[in-house]
């Protein structure tokens, strides 16, 4: 049995959708070009108008503390198997350390304001596999090579599907949402009102005294400073940083998974290969 970011990131993702679907819509406006100095903006030989609703957003999710996730999944299991190792006089291995650098998953969102791409790469997994007596309880944390792509363009929906031994899957179907997300009203967000930074990223985030915002759910939640600027194909804000308990009991899962942005660029031009499914099946 093996657990990936992917995999444990769907627990939370319907946070984000709770706080999006609970804030106000107004009419479609145009979104402009941002200058800020803290996103890598395009030097005026690179700036041209098709690139200014484009942007490359670079998000991770991590566990905190770092080996939190690990003791919420493989504790009880691991202590079980040290018993039975123990009848069968079999040496146990130890308790794996998580990797310094350890995340559950790295997404990239990236659009040129006419195609939405989101990319998923578990960076690593914890392999229970050889969690069994006669093994010696063995838990390994592992790199993980498998991806997901979601490619929205020209009124298809493209996902591919990478796997750990090298192959791909691709599955295509009609966008039948695209008309609709193209009259879309721009998400407002008009009850994030708390300035942050994070990564030299400008955020606005939810006040504690929201009502979505709990010590035992949803902990933290910001989006970009400027609405209708990181946003999906149905111009909801992305979210760039988040804080929540996956479990909502500390005992059983003594972590929460905190979402923050690595990188944005803003207004830059972007290499229509990324939207080619030929990409990521080579």
């Amino acid at each position: 049995m093996r657990f990936n970011g992917m995999a444990v990131s769907r627990l939370i993702q319907g946070l984000a959708i709770l706080a999006a679907c609970c804030l106000p819509l107004v009419g479609c406006g145009s979104s402009g070009s941002p200058s800020d100095d803290h996103v890598t903006a395009p030097s005026a030989a690179t700036s041209s108008s098709a690139a200014v609703n484009s942007y490359e957003a670079v998000v991770i999710d991590r566990p905190t503390p770092a080996d939190g996730m690990l003791h919420g999944m493989g504790d009880m299991a691991y202590k079980l198997c040290l018993a039975g190792a123990e009848a069968l006089h079999v040496p146990v291995k130890p308790y794996p350390r998580m990797p310094d650098d350890y995340v559950m998953q790295r997404t990239t969102y990236i659009s040129d304001g006419h195609s939405w791409l989101k990319k998923t790469e578990p960076v690593y997994k914890v392999d229970l596999d050889n969690l069994r007596a006669e093994k010696g309880c063995e838990i390994t944390v592992v790199p993980d090579k498998s991806f997901e792509v979601v490619i929205e363009s020209g009124g298809k929906q493209i996902n591919v599907s990478g796997h750990d031994d090298g192959t791909t899957s691709v599955d295509t179907s009609d966008d039948n949402a695209s008309a609709f997300n193209a009259r879309n009203p721009i998400e407002t967000n008009d009850g994030y009102t708390d300035k942050r930074t994070v990564a030299g990223v400008n955020l606005r985030c939810l006040p504690k005294s929201s009502p979505i915002i709990t010590s035992k759910a949803a902990i933290d939640m910001c989006v970009y400073e400027k609405d209708g600027v990181v946003t999906t194909s149905d111009k909801k804000s992305i979210v760039l940083y988040q804080n929540v308990d996956p479990l909502n009991d500390k005992q059983m899962a003594p972590y929460t998974v905190i979402t923050e942005v690595r990188s944005l660029k803003l207004g830059t031009t972007i290499d229509p290969r990324v939207f080619k499914v030929e990409t990521y099946t080579r």
